[in-house]
C-alpha cells in the first residue's frame, strides 16, 4: 500500500493477512507511520481485527502495534500516540491468553524502559493481563476437531440405539404389568414359583443392563454438549475472520463495479 485514501476494508484485509515476520511488520508499519494523518481509523480498525482472529494473528497484531508507537515515540509522533492509546487498551484483555500473554508484557516493559508512554498508562495496561494458567476460549478454538465432534455423535447414536433395544427387551418381560393376587398364587405353586423366579431374574437382568446403557448414553450426551459448546467457538472464530475478508471483496467488487460503469459512459467518447 502506497499513500493513498484510507480505506477500511482494504486495511482490515491486510491486517487479517498479516504475516509473523519482521520485514512484514515493519513495511506495514511504515506505511501506518506515513499515513498518520489516518490513525485514528486505523486505530479502530485495528482493535475490530484484534477481536476476531486467532490467537497467533492477535500476536502479529500487537507486534505491528508496538513497531508503530515505539517509531512515532522516537519522532514525537503525539497525536499517533494518542489515537493508538484507547485502542491498545481496549485489546488488552483480548491479548491475555497464556500463549500470548507473556510476549506482549515484554513489549510493555520496553515501552515503560523507553518512555514510549507514562508510566501508569501501562500499569494500567499491565493490570488488564491476567497470567493465570486457564483455558481460554482460545485455545479450545485451537484444539477443536471437526472430526473429533462427528465421531462422538456417531457413538452417542450408537449408545441411544442400545438404550432403546435394551428398554424394548425389558418391556417384552412386563413384569410390572402383573397383578399381585395373580402373583401371590404363582408363589404358592413350586413350578409356578420357579417360572416366577426365573421370569424376576431375567427381569431384573434387564433392567440392570437398560440402567447401565441409560447411565453410558447421558454420559456420551453430556460430552458432545460439550464438544458442540467448542465447536460453536470454533466456527464463530472462523466466520469472524471470514466476515472481514468477505466484506472487503465484497467493497472491492462494488467500486470495480462503479469503475466499470465510469468507463462505459466515457466509452463513446473515445472511439
Amino acid at each position: 500500500m502506497t499513500e493513498e485514501k484510507f480505506e477500511e476494508d482494504k486495511f482490515m484485509k491486510i491486517l487479517v493477512n498479516l504475516k509473523d515476520t519482521q520485514e512484514s511488520i515493519q513495511g506495514f508499519s511504515g506505511w501506518c507511520i506515513r499515513n498518520k494523518k489516518s490513525a485514528y481509523k486505523m486505530a479502530r480498525c485495528w482493535i475490530k481485527v484484534i477481536k476476531k482472529v486467532r490467537i497467533e494473528q492477535k500476536l502479529v497484531l500487537f507486534y505491528l502495534v508496538n513497531d508503530i508507537v515505539q517509531h512515532s515515540a522516537k519522532r514525537g509522533y503525539v497525536e499517533l500516540l494518542d489515537k493508538f492509546r484507547s485502542g491498545i487498551k481496549e485489546a488488552m484483555p483480548h491479548l491475555k491468553e497464556e500463549k500470548i500473554g507473556p510476549k506482549v508484557q515484554r513489549c510493555l516493559d520496553i515501552w515503560d524502559e523507553r518512555d514510549v508512554f507514562d508510566s501508569e498508562y501501562i500499569q494500567e495496561l499491565t493490570s488488564l493481563i491476567d497470567l493465570t494458567p486457564v483455558k481460554e476460549d482460545q485455545e479450545i478454538v485451537e484444539n477443536f476437531q471437526p472430526q473429533q465432534l462427528c465421531t462422538q455423535i456417531k457413538i452417542m447414536k450408537a449408545l441411544e440405539d442400545d438404550a432403546d433395544y435394551k428398554l424394548k427387551t425389558l418391556k417384552e418381560n412386563d413384569l410390572d404389568n402383573q397383578d399381585i393376587e395373580e402373583m401371590k398364587l404363582k408363589l404358592k405353586d413350586k413350578h409356578c414359583g420357579d417360572e416366577f423366579v426365573h421370569e424376576f431374574e431375567d427381569g431384573t437382568k434387564r433392567m440392570e443392563q437398560y440402567i447401565k446403557a441409560m447411565e453410558r448414553e447421558i454420559t456420551k450426551r453430556r460430552q458432545v454438549i460439550e464438544l458442540l459448546g467448542q465447536g460453536k467457538k470454533y466456527y464463530d472464530s472462523l466466520f469472524g475472520e471470514a466476515e472481514i475478508v468477505a466484506t472487503a471483496y465484497s467493497n472491492f467488487g462494488n467500486r470495480v463495479k462503479k469503475v466499470e460503469t465510469k468507463l462505459a459512459e466515457k466509452m463513446p467518447a473515445l472511439v
